[in-house]
């Protein structure tokens, strides 16, 4: 039986897709996904048949540190296994959504709102509530500075 996250290292990929994003924030990026299609033959835990589709993401960024005035390449490679077959071009989109909600919401609310920070340990999720309700409320008025808001 062969292992799932092994399996990019023994056979080609069924499908592949390249991104390449530059000039935002000083940075270069570089998204490769690649796609195998998973059988049943490929675990051995029940669960295993549940999963159609194998995703990798490997991510090239190259940053640009204005202090240091130098380039810095950092790589990452991220699996993922789906439930559906599913096209690289198309698992790239997901993954990149996905990572969007993260950093549209939790970001915010912990960076301007100061989340983290909080003191509150009594119905914490409450207050959670009410800092996603009021950031809701500042985007739908179109607020362009959450922090000065």
């Amino acid at each position: 039986m062969m292992r799932w996250w092994s399996m990019h290292k023994k056979q080609s990929p069924d499908d592949t897709n390249r991104m390449h994003d530059q000039g935002k924030r000083n940075r270069i990026e570089t998204r490769d996904a690649s796609t195998w299609s998973l059988s049943l033959e490929n675990g051995t835990e029940s669960w295993h048949s549940h999963f159609k589709t194998l995703v990798c993401i490997h991510r090239v960024v190259d940053s640009f540190d204005t202090r240091k005035k130098n380039w810095r390449t950092t790589r990452e490679t991220a699996y993922y296994l789906c439930t559906r077959e599913i096209e690289a071009k198309e698992a790239k989109q997901v993954v990149r959504n996905h990572w969007g909600v993260e950093n549209r919401i939790y970001h915010v609310r912990d960076t301007r709102m100061g989340e983290d920070a909080s003191r509150i340990r009594n119905n914490p999720s409450i207050f959670g509530l009410l800092r996603s309700f009021a950031l809701n409320l500042m985007r739908f008025n179109n607020v362009e500075n959450i922090s000065l808001a």
